[in-house]
């Protein structure tokens, strides 16, 4: 049997979870490993490890969950880590490294369980939470932009990688 879109959307964004997977996975095998450690290029303070992870979360969570109608992960810390929130704010008033780590997994689980429980016209509704991308406001898009979304940012944890001196390839 062929597959279809959103299983392909799906796939996608496995494919996105298993690389940044892969990057937290070696960073936290680090000794000593401080997901709030700040680098800084220049004057530019960058995002820490832990405020990626968590803003991955929130999006997920936003953009598929929310967008879909899906089951809410009762993870009432995710607002520290969305869009134009300060990382300090985070990762100070946040939750452990481990509960942000957790929170991570279980988001995407739930993302994994609800999608599997949906038919593909689900693709051409209206997103409930009104987000609209370069003119698109439909759940396709939604499920399209968290793939890119957490691609773009699996690209910074893979700078941070560099920075904590872990070897990727």
């Amino acid at each position: 049997m062929a597959e279809n879109e959103l299983q392909a959307l799906v796939r996608g964004m496995n494919h996105a979870r298993g690389i940044s997977q892969s990057m937290l996975n070696k960073l936290n095998a680090l000794p000593g490993f401080d997901a709030k450690k700040v680098f800084t290029v220049g004057d530019t303070r960058l995002n820490t490890v832990y405020w990626l992870t968590g803003h991955i979360a929130w999006a997920e969570n936003n953009l598929v969950l929310r967008a879909t109608g899906g089951p809410n992960p009762e993870l009432p810390w995710l607002k520290l880590f969305g869009l134009g929130k300060p990382a300090e704010e985070a990762e100070q008033n946040g939750p452990a490294w481990e509960e942000v780590l957790a929170g991570f997994a279980r988001v995407h689980e739930l993302v994994l369980a609800h999608l599997a429980t949906l038919d593909v016209e689900v693709l051409g509704q209206p997103v409930p939470t009104g987000f609209v991308w370069r003119g698109e406001s439909d759940v396709r898009m939604s499920l399209r932009h968290q793939v890119v979304h957490e691609s773009m940012h699996t690209g910074h944890l893979g700078w941070l990688c560099k920075l904590y001196g872990v070897k990727l390839i």
